[in-house]
């Protein structure tokens, strides 16, 4: 490559012909101290710049002993001239300068090019640096992650946005459509759903966890003719006052209880002045039947808390 130096340039310490392959400077340490490097000569004298002078000349300097320089004629688009002592000899930048430096620099890039073109976009294919040439008018860039290259795609085909009505109901475009999807940031953290009155209180809110808050003094009506479910099968959970959502309760002491005594039972025995043994075991019968009873009406008593604690409706203790 041509060697450069800030502020390179001395002056010709003797006249030389058109054809001379070593010309004497001034002072050579003045110019780069390692070849080969452009050289431009030219009469100041007759214009502060060398294309002003029609004899201007750039040489390439190949070596050099003390000041005298060896040298290749008629450079970057010069024309070999006898030239005098006194005239400037100065290293410019030439455009033979940009385009060694613009070579070198494409061949020490780590892309290998299969275009070059506006909207080309270089990636890394895993192994090297490549380019990607440029897609269609509309496509858009898409990434396949890191173990994929990018790749131009189509965007897919919009889906008409459901209309609004004059009342600002949404409506589907189809039947199948959604008319209202609301999709949170994968790193959601505000609500999905705010809803307030003008003054920005707070009648119902969904959090960024699907959890919805009604505000306060805020009701729930429900219908007078069919009404409304709150849970729609057995194996759906609900817990209430914050207990752990559970089934619904089911248990076979839940099951109807049959008294196997009713009323008069007991009072209508028959009793002796002096109560017979068989009397007696008859009162006996009877109140055992009432403690059956009772054992009975106590396990389906049992399994009724049980249900309301485990759903929340009762705590089952103070």
């Amino acid at each position: 490559m041509y060697t450069l130096k800030d502020n390179a340039a001395t002056t010709l310490y003797a006249s030389c012909s058109d054809v001379a392959t070593t010309i004497t400077v001034t002072d050579a340490t003045k110019l780069p101290t390692t070849f080969p490097y452009l050289l431009t000569i030219w009469n100041a004298a007759t214009s502060a710049s060398p294309y002003g002078d029609a004899g201007w000349e750039c040489v390439l300097v190949t070596a050099a002993t003390g000041n005298d320089l060896t040298v290749t004629r008629a450079q970057a688009g010069s024309t070999a001239s006898g030239h005098n002592e006194g005239e400037v000899a100065q290293c410019l930048l030439h455009a033979a300068i940009l385009q060694e430096i613009q070579t070198a620099a494409a061949a020490a890039l780590p892309v290998t090019l299969t275009s070059a073109e506006q909207g080309d976009v270089i990636y890394h294919n895993g192994t090297a640096w490549a380019n990607l040439g440029h897609g269609t008018a509309g496509q858009y860039l898409r990434t396949g992650g890191n173990a994929a290259n990018p790749a131009w795609t189509t965007l897919p085909t919009p889906v008409s946005a459901p209309a609004t009505t004059a009342e600002n109901t949404v409506q589907p475009s189809a039947a199948a459509a959604a008319a209202l999807t609301l999709k949170g940031h994968a790193t959601q953290s505000a609500n999905l759903l705010s809803i307030t009155t003008s003054a920005d209180a707070a009648l119902l809110t969904v959090d960024a966890d699907g959890d919805v808050t009604l505000g306060d003094a805020q009701d729930v009506a429900v219908g007078t003719t069919t009404g409304t479910k709150l849970a729609t099968a057995a194996a759906q959970k609900l817990g209430l006052w914050g207990v752990t959502p559970v089934v619904q309760p089911a248990a076979a002491a839940q099951a109807a209880v049959t008294l196997g005594n009713i009323d008069s039972e007991i009072s209508g025995l028959t009793f002796s002045a002096s109560p017979t043994q068989a009397e007696c075991e008859a009162l006996r019968d009877k109140c055992e039947e009432v403690a059956d009873d009772v054992r009975a009406m106590a396990a389906l008593l049992h399994a009724i808390r049980t249900a309301l604690v485990d759903t929340g409706i009762i705590k089952g203790a103070a």
